[in-house]
């Protein structure tokens, strides 16, 4: 332990206590450091998903007046006049196996807020693995459909840059 003192503006004099046994280590850094890049690049995906779909509408009907809400309902929502038109769970996990991903269908099908995220609300999960059963999730509450991209329902983490770049091309004619 390392004892120091400290003055403060009243000229009392303290000491506090540091027990640098708590100090983490390089290899704890690294691991924290691992985990905090891991979670950026996951904010990152989701918002680059989110601005896809965005693009996808738009390239349907470039008319829409949505608007694209990062982070609030879900990982991110199309929202329309107060309404939520569909909610989005991202999942970049490196996992194939359905059951990986059952909490975050789960979350998805059971949200509900009151006359913003209704029966009416499309729900999506987003996954970045091509998930051994990519089948619609339907629990008795809400349907969550595995989002599609082209031919396929998932979109690796390396992939979601060239189809936006691909998207505004459409978009922009």
């Amino acid at each position: 332990m390392i004892n120091h003192s400290v003055t403060n503006e009243t000229q009392d004099t303290t000491t506090d206590t540091i027990n640098i046994s708590k100090i983490p280590n390089k290899e704890e850094l690294k691991k924290s450091a691992g985990s905090a890049t891991s979670t950026w690049s996951g904010f990152v995906y989701q918002g680059k998903v989110g601005l896809y779909h965005s693009l996808k509408l738009l390239e349907q009907d470039n008319s829409l007046k949505y608007s694209l809400q990062l982070d609030s309902l879900e990982d991110f929502s199309i929202i329309n006049n107060d309404f939520a038109i569909s909610i989005h769970q991202v999942k970049a996990k490196l996992s194939k196996y359905r059951t990986s991903y059952l909490d975050a269908f789960k979350k998805v099908s059971d949200k509900s807020l009151l006359n913003i995220v209704n029966q009416d609300t499309e729900r999506f999960l987003h996954v970045t693995a091509d998930i051994d059963d990519d089948d619609d999730y339907e629990d008795g509450k809400n349907k969550v459909c595995v989002y599609e991209y082209g031919d396929n329902k998932y979109c690796k983490l390396s992939e979601i840059d060239g189809k936006i770049k691909e998207t505004i091309c459409k978009v922009s004619g």
